[in-house]
């Protein structure tokens, strides 16, 4: 009855413990698997995935990885540059023509969520003008796996354009308004009428101003390099898109844990590398923060 029910219950147990790789640590005390879960950890070994079992879960994401930061990271810095040329083409017409449409363009991006921009771009330009494809990284029934070949680098290319263009437009509209906002008060300091004064030329004058107008802009960006692959995750799911924040998705109806935590193991590691390498650049591009000024202080 009852004891042999628990009995079959504990072997059940060690049966799945051992096919999960941890009938080693079955039934030690719990700070020996936590210990050994850490040494795990620092080896990147997450364990199996429970919905792809019994693949690794380091395997899963060594293939998916790539696919989000082709993803990302172009869009991200495309759409910084292109974001603060409006800012600033928008700050130097202050009140003019030129701001107001920058203006009106991006605050109409804005208030567009991520995911019904993309409905709406997958609908005009994949669905009506067949001008994209409507989802996924490449055509799999042309390539069945990954190579190393210009036709396949350009079908991900081509398969990536419409995402691109969703993750650019919606992310432009930040960095166009912070850099016409930062602009604009710098074009009239002291310092900006001095070099008027002494005769610089005006488009000297809105490209020094442009340089430090940018430093706020670029302290954001530096951190939503590490946050945008938490972000993109709709585009995944809305393009089927296999990529980590697509798998994320598919883990997280499914409770695979195992992957769960690899995934936000690389969502904390890229959060805090892009932290790390924004306050290294800042300090290099920004001569207010550089050592040997801080120094004499």
């Amino acid at each position: 009855g009852y004891y042999e029910q628990q009995g079959s219950l504990a072997q059940q147990m060690m049966i799945m413990a051992q096919e999960l790789g941890l009938s080693q640590y079955y039934n030690k005390p719990l700070y020996i698997q936590y210990l050994a879960y850490l040494k795990d950890l620092i080896r990147l070994d997450f364990g199996v995935s429970l919905s792809y079992f019994p693949v690794p879960v380091s395997r899963i994401l060594l293939n998916v990885l790539p696919w989000t930061l082709l993803l990302i990271y172009p869009s991200i810095i495309a759409s910084f540059f292109i974001g603060n040329i409006l800012g600033r083409y928008a700050a130097l017409g202050r009140g003019k023509p030129r701001d107001y449409a920058v203006l009106g363009i991006t605050m109409f991006l804005y208030t567009f969520p991520l995911f019904v921009l993309g409905e709406i771009l997958i609908e005009y330009l994949a669905i009506d003008l067949k001008l994209f494809p409507i989802g996924s990284a490449y055509n799999t029934a042309v390539f069945p796996k990954p190579e190393l070949t210009w036709p396949f680098i350009t079908n991900v290319l081509y398969h990536a354009a419409l995402p691109w263009t969703v993750l650019i437009l919606f992310n432009l509209a930040g960095w166009a308004m912070g850099m016409r906002n930062n602009m604009i008060p710098l074009l009239q300091e002291d310092f900006m009428n001095y070099y008027r004064l002494m005769g610089v030329p005006e488009g000297i004058v809105s490209q020094r101003a442009y340089r430090v107008a940018i430093l706020p802009n670029f302290t954001s960006f530096a951190i939503s390099m590490g946050y945008a692959i938490i972000g993109t995750t709709a585009i995944e799911i809305l393009f089927n898109y296999g990529g980590v924040g697509y798998f994320w998705s598919l883990a997280l109806s499914a409770l695979d844990y195992p992957l769960l935590n690899g995934i936000f193991f690389i969502f904390i590691t890229i959060l805090v590398i892009s932290n790390f390498i924004a306050d290294m650049v800042y300090g290099i591009i920004d001569p207010r923060t550089s050592h040997e000024e801080t120094e004499g202080l």
